[in-house]
């Protein structure tokens, strides 16, 4: 949608796979990045409006189930983080989308 109303997106990912956004890549900037880290964040949510945070760390449904506590903590670093660097530089709005197992790219336009 985001698209549809012209707006121009940035996607970060920790990863060379972006198979789930394959029908956007030409469409959309891709910023690789590792958000657990502060000043990463910070550069990733310069000049941006509005980000859609949809960073998580994924490992899988055994590794979710046997380590829920470690999981839980990564995925606060990154919220954290988007959120003190959206602070930071101005950001007027920030949506935070979470499932169980989380999706790994977050999207700033």
């Amino acid at each position: 949608k985001l698209l549809e109303y012209e707006a121009k997106v940035t996607v970060t990912s920790r990863s060379a796979k972006n198979t789930n956004i394959s029908k956007v890549l030409k469409e959309v900037s891709i910023l690789k990045t590792d958000l657990s880290i502060p000043e990463n964040a910070i550069k990733a949510t310069k000049k941006q409006d509005v980000i859609l945070h949809l960073a998580a760390k994924v490992a899988g449904i055994d590794y979710n189930i046997g380590h829920p506590a470690t999981m839980f903590s990564e995925n606060v670093i990154l919220t954290r983080n988007i959120l003190e660097a959206a602070v930071k530089n101005k950001v007027d709005r920030v949506d935070r989308k979470s499932t169980r197992l989380n999706s790994s790219h977050t999207v700033i336009s």
